[in-house]
């Protein structure tokens, strides 16, 4: 990695994420938006709410990043894969907002889709195990700040 984002257009960004580091989404207005900021830190399980998007640390294969959505995107669940575009669809992510959605990934495909950073639930892959909630686990936390 020779920088932290990578821009093709306006809408596209790619971020490698390191604990204890700022990032800015690029919204740059959009809905009223002047900028989200987010970050992620490895804390406990235990310290993380029900809304909060978590990945636990032995779960992550690599090196974990932040993109916009991708043509032919998917995410595996427990009952199947399913397209990223199909599921935008189904939480009534309108397609101006598409491209903002962050979706989050490791080496080993999409993890996560982050949601509710923009008010939308969070989705996340089904080897990360969401039901297991050892409070002694160690688990990267996402947050997100607006300006």
């Amino acid at each position: 990695w020779k920088s932290d984002i990578v821009n093709k257009n306006k809408n596209s960004y790619l971020l490698h994420i390191s604990p204890g580091k700022e990032y800015k989404l690029p919204v740059n207005g959009i809905h009223g938006k002047k900028g989200i900021y987010f970050s992620s830190e490895i804390v406990k399980i235990s310290q993380c709410s029900d809304n909060d998007l978590w990945l636990p640390v032995n779960k992550a294969s690599g090196i974990i990043y932040v993109r916009n959505r991708l043509p032919g995107d998917a995410i595996l669940f427990r009952y199947g894969r399913k397209s990223i575009k199909k599921l935008f669809q189904e939480l009534g992510i309108t397609r101006d907002m598409r491209d903002l959605i962050p979706v989050v990934c490791d080496n080993s495909g999409i993890v996560a889709v982050w949601g509710s950073v923009f008010g939308f639930k969070n989705r996340v892959a089904e080897r990360i195990n969401y039901s297991d909630r050892n409070e002694n686990k160690d688990v990267i936390l996402f947050k997100t700040r607006q300006e």
